[in-house]
């Protein structure tokens, strides 16, 4: 009796997509309600590469055995793989010692066709469905065994092969044939035999089969059309019995066959197809995807790869930048957008395919569409792109281009486009005046290693010059904070203080906020409190004489939080606005003016002297002002420069430098009632500019519908009846009659946003289907700022606590308290068991909150959190900084 080692994780199997209806189990097996069959991927089963020593050096050689019985068997005595039970799937195993342990030889070992019936078990974590949407157009179900080799053609010929496009010696097709005595067995004729056959199979076919159903042409020529168009076929002598195998026909079949992929590896190798194993299990899943998807489509293995990391829209950029070159340097354009086009493919980590290959599917059409009138152009700009290869590190080769071209960018600016990629929309803008994508900063840019999200910019990428400077972006796995200002009294923004004297932590106001939308009075509030200028203007923030006067210095305490001006609605705006002239004129900069207009300009072009809002410092805080424009209807003013245009409303954001919108003129229109450059203020904005905010922030950080962690409304009171409804969780109205609950749970989400999650490893799955993972929770008040001491004894001495998984931690333990003296920022680790399909992580903390609250982007998917920490991004990410896949 054979004995058989324990159940293999399976690779893929066929199982079932039931309705979304089906009440349980029962249901969802039953045949009424099947929708269609599914091809299931078993995560699991890529262990057999995870012993590799150099995963992204080793590419795997993928031996693909089909068959039943006698595959079985011939696997074990071939391979020295160890017996199995049949098992209707497809399994991946390693070959033990193939010869060369630099070149893993994998085994997948195929009986999918002998699937009878779908499997109705639940798909778990560790399991991808791939639902064949393509069957539901059949008007009868294609049978299991047909899809099963339709499985094998389009999935895995194209790894076992690696034959993408049509080149034969890439692949082998192995017909190993049952003879009576392998000694006599002649090739040559065994594979006349065959094409005569398949020749005589073709013919009775109906379908057009091009040159390969044209019965005129020759067996000979026939069979390489065949090698040509599709792939090599080699016929091999299959021994029999027992004394055929003692013989030594046995171990000839295994090096032939040994031999036949090791051939196929280097052509592979040459022609720079060869995936090292790194890549393989994305490639495979992309490919299962396709085939779930589209059926007559070949699977493209260029595009394929730029799937997690897409390219950017290049037609906008190139024709802007087209424009912007003076015609005398004209010479220059074509090196200079090859290189951008380089720096887009090859970032660290990337698959290099051949070059010529690369260009003509990712970027042929759109030059086409670009410069259709000047095909000369395009054919330079190819020339470079393949010429040069130096592929190493493109940021740095590209950078040098650039420099040697500084003599020019003295005199390009542009708002429209980052002048790094030529894809991208400018987020931020260094003292010279060029403007560039903050993945463009993060490529250029010096990241510190304990916080990767400060980034110090010290020269141009440019033009070289020195432009000093440290930019913060919000870290991509941590939430969105919103604050919306509406117009009102200035008092209506006093509650801003309360909820940050309530924290009791030294911070500025954008240090609470990812993203701020003004209008009105609240723009104005907003351009103060969030910009950066001279410290004169802060100290006028804070001075008792300004916020007396704001008030009215004769007028009573009020015993509302809101002023009168919210409590009534109907109130004039000009009073606001006299109240604002009276302060303003109280102040030392401003007791020589007489005339509150010219007072204004006089004194907002003091504060923000020349800064445009483009260039406006907000510590990576996104600055919006929601206007009225006569030409646009509803618009914002923006600080950040965005691909995606918004539906319901107009993104401004001026592209050429003599019309950017000053900050001095933003504070004008913010306290004037005349329009002003075509925009003026209306009331009444309240749910829209809420709206507003939630699209804004969807489309900067391609948050994909998921909720802010929670968002703050300041300004004039809404009557009842003008309550809106937005159906987003953590709204705070502060415009709302005035409730200490509401403050309180506003105040235990902000402390609780300051903590966010990424992935330390990546997850793994274990045979039950539990997810494991590591996991950093991080804080976003960073050392030495006296705030971060503050959090840091507040947790500690409240003995605030992370809760997770039916299990908590103390937030600070000695470690952490060890690193905070040495000025090193917040991590506290700990290791996460998901039992949850699909899997989702929540961590909450308390203790320093009132209540018990998750922090940052919690309740967080994880399949999510791998996209937005750039873990699926093993053919690299477009900041071009390495991800650690441990």
């Amino acid at each position: 009796m054979s004995s058989f080692v324990s159940p293999l994780p399976m690779w893929m199997d066929f199982g079932v997509h039931a309705s979304e209806h089906a009440a349980n189990l029962e249901e969802a097996a039953d045949p009424s309600r099947l929708i269609q069959p599914t091809l299931r991927e078993h995560d699991h089963a890529y262990s057999v590469l995870q012993d590799l020593l150099y995963p992204e050096r080793q590419p795997p050689q993928l031996v693909t055995l089909i068959g039943y019985n006698t595959k079985s068997q011939f696997s074990t005595l071939l391979f020295s793989l160890e017996p199995i039970e049949s098992h209707r799937g497809i399994l991946l195993r390693r070959i033990p010692d193939p010869g060369n342990h630099r070149i893993p030889i994998i085994v997948a070992d195929a009986e999918l066709h002998h699937c009878r019936s779908v499997l109705h078990e639940a798909s778990g974590n560790g399991i991808t469905p791939h639902p064949l949407a393509w069957n539901e157009n059949i008007a009868h179900p294609t049978d299991l065994s047909v899809l099963a080799h339709l499985t094998y053609a389009k999935v895995l010929f194209p790894f076992s092969t690696i034959s993408p496009s049509t080149r034969s010696r890439l692949t082998r097709v192995l017909i190993l044939d049952d003879v009576q005595d392998p000694t006599c067995f002649d090739e040559s004729l065994s594979m006349t035999g065959f094409i005569h056959k398949l020749r005589s199979c073709l013919s009775a076919r109906t379908t057009n089969l091009g040159e390969l159903g044209n019965n005129s042409i020759s067996d000979v020529e026939f069979e390489k059309l065949l090698n040509e168009s599709f792939f090599e076929i080699r016929i091999l002598a299959l021994p029999r019995n027992e004394d055929q195998i003692q013989t030594g026909q046995l171990k000839k079949l295994r090096t032939r066959i040994l031999q036949e992929s090791q051939n196929a590896y280097e052509f592979r190798k040459a022609a720079k197809m060869n995936i090292s194993a790194r890549h393989f299990k994305s490639l495979v899943h992309y490919a299962c995807r396709h085939f779930s998807r589209n059926l007559t489509i070949p699977f493209n293995f260029v595009q394929a790869s730029r799937i997690p990391n897409p390219v950017p829209d290049f037609e906008h950029g190139l024709v802007t930048f087209m424009g912007l070159v003076p015609p005398n340097h004209l010479d220059i354009a074509s090196s200079i957008i090859a290189s951008a086009l380089r720096l887009d493919s090859f970032p660290p980590g990337a698959h290099v395919f051949e070059l010529e290959l690369i260009f003509n599917q990712l970027y042929s059409k759109m030059l086409s569409r670009v410069f259709n009138q000047d095909q000369q152009l395009i054919q330079d700009i190819k020339e470079n792109f393949c010429s040069n290869t130096e592929l190493y590190n493109t940021a740095a080769t590209h950078r040098k281009l650039m420099h040697s071209y500084a003599y020019v960018w003295q005199d390009i600016s542009s708002n429209a486009i980052c002048l790094s990629c030529l894809a991208r929309k400018p987020d931020s803008t260094l003292r010279c005046r060029h403007s560039f994508c903050e993945t463009c900063i993060i490529i250029h840019g010096r990241i510190d290693i304990e916080e990767r999200w400060v980034i110090d910019v010290d020269n141009c990428p440019v033009c070289d010059n020195l432009c000093r400077a440290s930019i913060k972006l919000k870290p991509p796995t941590a939430g969105v904070r919103a604050l919306v200002l509406d117009t009102g009294d200035h008092k209506d923004f006093d509650i801003l203080s309360t909820v940050l004297n309530e924290a009791a932590l030294d911070l500025e106001l954008r240090e609470c906020f990812d993203i701020v939308n003004g209008s009105g009075l609240g723009a104005w509030v907003a351009i103060e409190r969030i910009c950066k200028h001279d410290q004169f203007t802060q100290d006028m923030l804070k001075s008792q004489v300004f916020q007396r006067t704001i008030r009215g210095i004769d007028s009573p305490p009020a015993s509302s939080k809101f002023s009168q001006f919210s409590q009534d609605f109907k109130e004039e705006f000009g009073g606001g606005l006299k109240r604002l002239n009276i302060a303003l004129r109280s102040l030392p900069r401003w007791n020589e003016t007489s005339q509150p207009g010219a007072a204004l300009a006089a004194s907002f072009a003091s504060i923000f002297k020349k800064t445009t809002l483009s260039e406006s410092q907000t510590d990576g805080c996104k600055l919006c002002i929601t206007m009225h424009s006569k030409h646009f209807g509803t618009c914002v003013l923006a600080n950040y420069g965005l691909n995606i245009q918004p539906i319901g409303y107009e993104r401004i954001r001026e592209d050429k430098t003599v019309d950017k919108l000053r900050l001095s003129q933003c504070a004008r229109m913010a306290v004037s009632q005349r329009t002003f450059r075509g925009y003026s203020f209306r009331r009444g904005m309240a749910d829209e500019m809420i709206r507003i905010t939630a699209a804004e922030q969807d489309s900067i950080w391609n948050r994909k519908g998921k909720h802010l962690d929670f968002l703050i409304a300041a300004g004039a009171g809404l009557p009842a009846y003008e309550r809106y409804d937005v159906r987003m969780p953590r709204i705070f109205d502060f415009r709302l009659p005035y409730d200490k609950t509401r403050l309180l749970s506003s105040v235990d989400t902000l402390i609780a946003s300051f903590f966010y999650v990424k992935l330390a490893t990546l997850p793994q799955t274990d045979e039950s289907g539990a997810l494991f993972c590591s996991v950093q929770i991080r804080c976003r008040i960073l050392p030495p700022s006296k705030a971060y001491q503050e959090l840091i004894a507040k947790l500690r001495v409240r003995r605030a606590r992370f809760y997770f998984d039916f299990q908590s931690v103390p937030c600070v333990n000695k470690e952490i308290l060890d690193e905070s003296e040495r000025n090193i920022p917040f991590t506290r680790c700990v290791n996460l068991s998901i039992q949850s399909y699909p899997p989702v992580l929540d961590v909450q903390i308390h203790g320093i909150t009132k209540a018990r609250t998750s922090i940052s982007n919690c309740p967080y998917d994880v399949q999510q959190l791998l996209e937005d920490q750039g873990l699926n991004c093993v053919f690299g990410h477009s900041d071009h900084k390495e991800r650690y896949f441990g």
